[in-house]
């Protein structure tokens, strides 16, 4: 049956570019507000997408050439089925490439729009081979333009790597460690820079393609996450315009073992003033079966060793993060935690080379010694007083209040204090009158 045209966003974006996670954020709510009409792609390219030293390369081969020919003025930026809205949405006076405000309104016009072709696929990923194919099928529902290309995407979902600006403008996709998770990210173009040629658009006409992908491990050294891979279909006029598209499914077959939980992070605190730490595992279902108990031993410098059992239920290639119950362990100056997947489903994991994790340079802060306290107050002084608690919760040191200034501003207090315990300590500050320090 005849549908409606389907939205394909592709942005343009940089790991180095300060609005991009704004541009990110507004193309997720785009399709979350019309789900299974809109389909993101996220194309690392430009000067921004080019890697500092120690940061990730997320560019590809194909990013350059498609950002090439739609005559953007800036970043982010992004077209809406590389369709031509200008003058009315466009970076310039001409061209495909627009401003991330108005995406979802020129994104509104191709979904009111009907479609003369439909598309629909599916992927199958065989785990012990690495390879992806991906079945499509494009039914035309009306005539077609002479020139049609089928275009078959691999999409990456969380990448966690750098983002400037994501503190401020997404913080919602930051991870626990501080990275930034990329979402929709292009990986690979099954069909090459523009597609696979489509000779005959005659309404009735049926489509079938099939296509296989070898996996690498990684793309300019980025892994690639075979549980996190996304496919999007589409059908362009040429390399300009395109018609609809689609996203799909993808099926795993062929484990190279049943049971085989994996550790895929192990984190804890990296500076601690008690000595005991509070661990989290993060392991990954790398089997065909599904797990419903991981049992974990953990330690701290070889000893005191811990025992764990998580119960739940993850499906292959799904990946869960368990919180280790706290250990108390003793300093050797440099420590090192250790995470060690014991058994899985009631039994010897099945592969037992990737069981094991660890975080080193844990180090104790003593807390012992001088410690100068700054404290910045605002005009009004006599309202400001700070105190400092011991881990049994008693005050240890305290100050405050100070003069008021006589004029707005500020003024520095520097306070030398000499902790005598070693253990954890808490500063509290407080404003009597509620309206906080300035």
């Amino acid at each position: 049956a005849p549908e409606s045209r389907n939205v394909v966003l592709e942005e343009f974006t940089g790991i180095n570019c300060t609005w991009c996670p704004d541009g990110h954020k507004l193309a997720n709510e785009f399709a979350a507000a019309n789900p299974g009409d809109v389909f993101l792609i996220n194309i690392h390219t430009g000067g921004f997408a080019n890697p500092g030293a120690g940061q990730p390369n997320y560019t590809t081969s194909f990013g350059a050439s498609i950002a090439n020919q739609t005559n953007l003025a800036g970043y982010p930026a992004g077209t809406i089925n590389r369709q031509d809205f200008s003058p009315t949405y466009s970076q310039n006076s001409s061209g495909t490439a627009m401003s991330r405000g108005d995406w979802d309104n020129a994104g509104a016009l191709v979904l009111a729009d009907s479609s003369y072709l439909n598309v629909a696929l599916e992927g199958t990923i065989d785990v012990a081979a690495s390879t992806l194919t991906v079945d499509v099928e494009v039914f035309y529902t009306g005539d077609g333009a002479a020139q049609n290309k089928l275009n078959v995407a691999v999409l990456q979902n969380g990448v966690a790597g750098p983002q400037v600006g994501a503190a401020t403008l997404y913080p919602e996709m930051l991870n626990p460690d501080g990275t930034y998770n990329h979402m929709h990210m292009l990986r690979h173009l099954m069909t090459g820079q523009w597609g696979d040629d489509i000779d005959t658009t005659d309404a009735g006409t049926l489509i079938s393609r099939s296509y296989t992908w070898n996996i690498p491990a990684n793309i300019n050294g980025v892994p690639v996450d075979l549980s996190n891979l996304e496919i999007v279909a589409f059908v362009a006029e040429g390399q300009q315009f395109i018609v609809s598209g689609n996203d799909g499914p993808i099926d795993f077959i062929n484990f190279p073992f049943q049971t085989n939980a994996r550790v895929l992070d192990v984190l804890s605190e990296q500076e601690v003033c008690a000595l005991e730490l509070n661990p989290q595992v993060t392991v990954q279902n790398w089997g065909g079966d599904t797990l419903t108990s991981i049992e974990f031993s953990y330690d701290v410098n070889g000893s005191g060793a811990m025992t764990y059992t998580w119960n739940g239920q993850l499906a292959p290639l799904a990946s869960a993060t368990a919180a280790l119950p706290t250990i108390s362990f003793t300093d050797n100056g440099t420590n090192t935690l250790n995470v060690n997947i014991t058994n899985a489903n009631g039994s010897a994991d099945q592969n037992a080379s990737d069981n094991i994790g660890s975080v080193g340079n844990i180090v104790q802060n003593s807390g012992l010694g001088n410690l100068r306290l700054i404290m910045r107050q605002d005009r009004w002084g006599s309202e400001i007083t700070w105190r400092i608690r011991n881990a049994q919760g008693q005050v240890v040191a305290n100050g405050g209040p100070y003069q008021d200034l006589s004029s707005n501003g500020t003024q520095v207090h520097t306070h030398v204090l000499n902790l005598t315990s070693v253990e954890c300590h808490s500063l509290e500050v407080n404003d009597s009158y509620g309206d906080g320090i300035d």
